[in-house]
């Protein structure tokens, strides 16, 4: 067992390891939305999947039926406009970030 530890010590030494850290991410994981209009049927990306993933839907990153309706829901118990329009109100409420500008 100890022939077996220090092989592979040296084929894959300590040192080499250390120097392999992970890349740090500078990067939000999900980018917000850009513009005042907000997320709204058809429209895609993982912005759509983080607000999924905040009002407990599915996660598919598209917009859809389903979604509008959790906007729609939301809206209501937060005393909105349930117009089914993600927009910087809703994502504020919910804690996601938003750009107002592109």
């Amino acid at each position: 067992m100890a022939r077996k530890v220090r092989r592979m010590n040296e084929e894959y030494p300590l040192a080499q390891q250390e120097d392999e850290r992970p890349p740090v991410i500078t990067q939000m994981e999900f980018p917000p939305p850009v513009g005042r209009e907000g997320f709204r049927l058809g429209d895609e990306g993982p912005g759509v999947s983080a607000l999924q993933m905040r009002l407990g839907c599915p996660g598919t990153g598209i917009y859809d039926t389903t979604t509008e309706h959790a906007v729609r829901r939301f809206q209501v118990e937060v005393n909105l406009v349930p117009d089914g329009v993600a927009d910087s109100t809703v994502h504020g409420r919910l804690g996601l970030p938003w750009v107002a500008h592109a």
